[in-house]
């Protein structure tokens, strides 16, 4: 969890040196290569955030938003749910032609942010985007007065570059009483 100041520089301030000096060299090329940052609240942003994924290595491993048919219809249910409520946030990094090669799932309710899924083109790698778009994000959070920022999952190291903080999650998995039900719980325990 990344708790979020009033002023982003204040974030900024507390991270290690050598990952101040990354995240400023990466923004700095973003910028100059004409990289832009948008979010949107919109459960139609959720398609281009359909079109990044489906160029990831989570939507090879079927992990990603859009990579099962089950997974495209739970997070268009979820995002136009979201955005009904108004807690929708989809973050989008775009290329200098304008082309989406980033994209963050997010969800604010009051002063808490969840981060749900996150992808990027994996022809976009080389420019770090997840970092340069993860910046911005925050940046957007802090402008919005969000208290926190919980970027779910495990600890893994590109998340602990921004906190030290973490949460235990737990996990539920329900499958329904049906023999794809009964597989399915198989094939995953």
């Amino acid at each position: 969890i990344v708790d979020l100041p009033d002023d982003p520089g204040l974030l900024i301030a507390g991270l290690s040196g050598s990952f101040r000096s990354t995240l400023r060299r990466k923004r700095r090329a973003a910028e100059r290569n004409g990289w832009t940052t948008e979010i949107r609240t919109d459960a139609a942003a959720l398609d281009v955030a359909f079109e990044v994924a489906a160029e990831s290595w989570a939507h090879r491993e079927g992990t990603g938003i859009g990579s099962t048919p089950e997974n495209h219809r739970f997070y268009s249910a979820l995002a136009r749910r979201a955005a009904e409520r108004g807690w929708l946030r989809v973050a989008l990094l775009r290329d200098g032609d304008g082309v989406a090669t980033a994209f963050e799932l997010n969800l604010v309710r009051g002063r808490d942010a969840v981060n749900l899924k996150l992808g990027y083109r994996e022809s976009a790698g080389e420019g770090s985007p997840g970092l340069v778009l993860r910046a911005a994000v925050i940046e957007a959070l802090i402008a919005e007065r969000a208290g926190t920022f919980d970027l779910l999952g495990t600890d893994e190291p590109y998340k602990l570059h921004w906190t030290d903080r973490t949460v235990e999650h737990a996990r539920l998995r329900a499958y329904p009483p049906t023999l794809r039900g009964r597989i399915r719980h198989g094939y995953r325990h």
